[in-house]
């Protein structure tokens, strides 16, 4: 724990003798010597200012004193790897705004439509009740003239939802029962 939170303080952290340093002693004996680690150069990788790895430079065996020359070599590389991060974190944001452009343009694209769609369906179902207003209940076209008209309100009903959708109104959703539903598309 005290490694842990010293990596977090500071950019970096060189020990010389894990047996002996008082960041690593606690855990010397359970961590690090079974895997023969002796000494250890630790660089903070920080990007935006926060911790995102730890880059680590282990030494076997014997105590080792980490050189200024090389403790600035190991700060160079967790640079570059911090640079290689905040990059590919661009290039995700990036990535991330094209998408929600062509979202965007999708939406666009179909309120678009279904306006025009919209239209065709006025004259549909105007046309519609216009002809079911002269058809007698005896008519062999009246049944066939109630499902265009029927669908043409289905049609409606789910063009209303598109120009919701791309105007980004909140819709008010309603209960249904199934069966009503089912039982309106049995003909």
């Amino acid at each position: 724990p005290e490694h842990a939170h010293a990596i977090t303080q500071a950019r970096v952290v060189a020990i010389s003798d894990m047996a002996t340093d008082p960041l690593t002693r606690d855990s010397y004996e359970r961590l690090a010597r079974p895997m023969g680690l002796r000494a250890m150069l630790d660089i903070a990788i920080r990007v935006q200012g926060r911790l995102t790895g730890v880059l680590r430079f282990s030494h076997l065996d014997t105590p080792r004193t980490w050189s200024p020359e090389e403790q600035g070599f190991a700060s160079s590389i967790a640079d570059f790897v911090a640079l290689a991060q905040a990059a590919g974190r661009r290039r995700a944001l990036e990535e991330q705004l094209r998408q929600s452009q062509k979202m965007e343009a999708v939406g666009v694209l179909a309120g678009g439509v279904a306006h025009d769609f919209n239209n065709l369906l006025t004259a549909i179902l105007g046309y519609c009740h216009l002809g079911l207003a002269r058809l007698t209940a005896e008519h062999p076209a009246r049944a066939c003239s109630e499902e265009i008209l029927k669908a043409a309100e289905r049609a409606a009903g789910l063009t209303k939802q598109l120009l919701a959708y791309s105007r980004k109104q909140v819709l008010a959703p309603r209960l249904l029962n199934p069966n009503e539903v089912i039982t309106g598309m049995e003909g």
